[in-house]
C-alpha cells in the first residue's frame, strides 16, 4: 500500500510528520512530491487502489489555495490535510479538498499517524 505525500523540501514541521509516519509504518510505500506541478502530473495518471491516502502538508495559505484548485483530482482518495494556520480563508480552501482529516501544523504527527493506522486497518479488513 502507498501514501501520496505533498511536502515542501524546506518545511521542518512537515519533515517531522514525514519522519514519524515513515518510522511508524516502515512497510508503507511513500510517494513524495515537493512541487505542486509534479503532484498534479502524478494525479493525472491512473491511480491504483493501493493508495491508502494523500497526506498534504501546506506551508502557507497559498499552498492550500493551489491544492484546492486541483480538488477534482483527489476525488475518491482519502485526504489528510495539514493547514499552516486557522485563518477562515485557509480553512475554507481546505474544505474544498473534502479531507478525511484537517488539522493545523501545530497538532503534531500523532493524530496523523492514528488516522493512517485506522485507514490501513480498514484496508486490510476489506481485503480479508
Amino acid at each position: 500500500m502507498k501514501l501520496l505525500l505533498f511536502r515542501r523540501w524546506r518545511d521542518e514541521a512537515g519533515l517531522d510528520i514525514e519522519s514519524r509516519v515513515r518510522s511508524r509504518f516502515p512497510d508503507l510505500a511513500i510517494e513524495h512530491y515537493s512541487a505542486l506541478e509534479s503532484l498534479v502530473a502524478r494525479l493525472r495518471q491512473p491511480c491504483t487502489p493501493s493508495f491508502v491516502a494523500a497526506l498534504l502538508i501546506a506551508v502557507n495559505p497559498g499552498d492550500v489555495r493551489d491544492l484546492a484548485a486541483w480538488s477534482p483530482l483527489f476525488d475518491g482518495m482519502k485526504v489528510l490535510l495539514v493547514l499552516p494556520d486557522e485563518d477562515a480563508a485557509t480553512v475554507a480552501n481546505g474544505h474544498r479538498l473534502k479531507p478525511s482529516l484537517m488539522t493545523c501544523d501545530d497538532g503534531g504527527p500523532a493524530q496523523i499517524c492514528a488516522v493512517i493506522e485506522r485507514l490501513l486497518e480498514r484496508r486490510l479488513s476489506d481485503v480479508a
